[in-house]
């Protein structure tokens, strides 16, 4: 019986402890492995989706400066619109008075 418990414990399959315990720490370093691996690609997702957001508040800012661009020139297109009727109507309105002056004479 004391003999019994100075030898190596033996697993299931046969296995002394020493070559268990080294299967052990070789599954801790794989999976230890795989956790490093899945840390850095989390932190890589999240670097990703920062960029995302930087990127997206860059583009709503250049759409918001788009927008105001866009109100401007509709402003100038309608002083545009309105010089070129104040225009015509002046033309129209000398046209008129050229008429009638050639009427009189």
């Amino acid at each position: 019986s004391e003999d019994e418990e100075m030898r190596p414990s033996r697993d299931i399959a046969g296995d002394d402890t020493a070559t268990t315990l080294s299967g052990r720490f070789s599954r801790l370093s794989i999976g230890s492995q795989a956790t490093s691996r899945g840390n850095e690609v989390h932190r890589q997702w999240q670097e990703d989706e920062q960029e995302i957001r930087r990127h997206n508040k860059e583009l709503e800012q250049d759409k918001a400066q788009m927008q105001e661009k866009i109100v401007a020139l509709e402003q100038q297109r309608r002083q545009l619109e309105f010089i070129v009727k104040e225009r015509k109507d002046a033309l129209r309105s000398r046209d008129i008075q050229i008429e009638e002056h050639k009427k009189i004479v």
